[in-house]
């Protein structure tokens, strides 16, 4: 369910010009499948620069790599309808602790975009003019909510964890990971952020939100968060700033052959 409408999100074909419907504090999201066939993911490989090509050749597993490979080349392809240009011709650069944006050389106004993938998907999320981020994780059996909660979240989320019945603590778990793994993100701070340091809403029912930021005092006023449902029993947040204007869901299940 997308949890500003109550509603399963419609995901559709991209047509027209997109960035116009980013105006009035839109936001767009995709998702894409990953597992491509070695042919598809070898001529891939092949169009990104050589800095990802790099990047890739690091990854031990095939499978991994071809992950990888396809969540790139996606993000390049969607990035080029925004800015009506050849995937090949987006420059890509990162900020100190590594969230990707457009290289500043681009100027093709201030177009922001964030990405994440687990297992065989992937998510981004496309804003104009302010800071997004986004998460998706597939929900692991072996792990345990409580004992990861203990470590990694604030005091607060962590007691509220532990009172909800234990059938409930798994999803709980991770719609309180996702949020602020998101927000982490949409901030661009990486792992300089303790995810101790704030807290977000996790009982089944609570709308997603950011309570508190113990760096500032007005920092939930500054950010919203929002669920996202991409189906296959994934589990999705975005978090973007200010408030949050229409949003569409796109496919990008692209033919690249």
């Amino acid at each position: 369910m997308d949890s500003r409408t109550g509603q399963s999100p419609k995901w559709c074909a991209p047509e027209g010009f997109l960035r116009e419907t980013l105006a009035d504090g839109g936001i767009h999201v995709w998702r894409a499948g990953l597992d491509r066939s070695p042919e598809t993911i070898a001529f891939l490989l092949n169009g990104l620069p050589a800095f990802e090509r790099e990047r890739a050749h690091c990854f031990r597993f095939a499978l991994h790599r071809g992950r990888f490979v396809v969540a790139r080349s996606v993000l390049r392809r969607i990035l080029g309808f925004y800015l009506g240009a050849d995937p090949r011709e987006i420059n890509l650069s990162a900020n100190r602790h590594g969230k990707p944006c457009l290289d500043p050389g681009m100027h093709r106004g201030d177009l922001r975009f964030n990405l994440s993938h687990s297992h065989g998907l992937a998510l981004y999320i496309i804003a104009e003019g302010r800071e997004v981020g986004i998460d998706v994780e597939y929900p692991e059996r072996t792990c345990t909510p409580e004992k990861i909660a203990r470590r990694f979240f604030s005091p607060a989320e962590a007691d509220i964890l532990e009172g909800l019945p234990e059938a409930r603590r798994r999803s709980a778990f991770f719609s309180c990971w996702t949020r602020k793994e998101a927000f982490v993100k949409a901030m661009g701070a990486g792992l300089s952020v303790p995810l101790g340091d704030f807290t977000v809403t996790l009982r089944p029912g609570d709308a997603p939100k950011l309570l508190y930021t113990a760096w500032d005092d007005t920092g939930p006023s500054k950010w919203t968060l929002m669920d996202i449902d991409p189906g296959g029993g994934y589990a999705a947040a975005a978090a973007v700033s200010g408030t949050i204007g229409p949003v569409r869901y796109f496919s990008a299940d692209f033919d690249f052959s």
